[in-house]
């Protein structure tokens, strides 16, 4: 509850595919005319206060061919196109850790160079028995100064670790309309309300009430005295509604 999905299923074999998990709250669209039929990715679009931001969640499958990336660069394209504001998660299985760089890294460090983005995660993301030292595999790619922290969190449920990150995202407010109810407490008879508290015999039960019972019945005589001295009253208010946290992203 109070979630959202957008996903994309794997259309051939088993298994895979992507997905993103947002708020309900937040203004998000789903963007299918980003979507490849060569590329597994997802792609939301959040609304801005000036600018549009597009998430895109993307896996690229193991000794992936170089046409991949010229693939991929269309998507971005067709992404920069619309927005310069761009956030690229997932698994793209190419070590991006400096010191033992995959094969193919600099082909996406190129796409990153012609697109703005920038790879903030330079912690191993994935640890196996055949490499203790770990690779570099899932990547945030974002604008620079755009993803204010980010970490990476073991987890025993799969060998790739979930990594996280916050980036400060303004979003329109919406007109809403707030309904208050309050009682006038203030103004009323307590003379006549501690009269009727004593009429009504709070301590006397009927044998045999449980708890819950005896609960039930002390809160009905409350509530009806309350209501006859201070009743409930209605008052609607319209305000402006504000996003202004952190939005934060995951990939595992």
């Amino acid at each position: 509850p109070g979630f959202n999905i957008a996903r994309a299923d794997r259309q051939h074999g088993r298994g895979g595919g992507t997905c993103i998990y947002h708020r309900s709250t937040l203004p998000v669209i789903k963007r299918p005319n980003l979507h490849s039929d060569d590329i597994e990715g997802t792609w939301v679009e959040v609304k801005g206060n000036t600018t549009p931001h597009l998430f895109g969640c993307l896996y690229c499958p193991p000794h992936e061919r170089v046409s991949y990336w010229t693939r991929l660069e269309t998507v971005l394209h067709k992404a920069a196109n619309y927005t310069p504001s761009i956030t690229v998660v997932g698994d793209f299985n190419v070590n991006a850790d400096p010191t033992s760089p995959g094969p193919q890294l600099h082909y996406l460090y190129d796409l990153c160079r012609s697109y703005g983005l920038e790879n903030v995660v330079s912690r191993p993301t994935r640890i196996t028995p055949h490499c203790v030292d770990g690779t570099v595999l899932d990547l945030i790619l974002a604008n620079p100064g755009s993803i204010s922290s980010w970490t990476v969190i073991p987890c025993h449920l799969s060998d790739h670790f979930a990594v996280t990150a916050s980036s400060m995202l303004f979003v329109p407010g919406q007109r809403m309309v707030d309904t208050y109810y309050t009682r006038n407490i203030c103004r009323m008879d307590l003379m006549a309300f501690r009269a009727d508290l004593t009429a009504a015999d709070l301590h006397i039960f009927p044998d045999g009430d449980s708890i819950d019972e005896m609960w039930s019945r002390w809160h009905t005589k409350i509530m009806a005295a309350l209501d006859s001295h201070a009743p409930m009253t209605r008052t609607k208010r319209k305000s402006r509604k504000k996003f202004r946290g952190s939005i934060e992203t995951r990939t595992s």
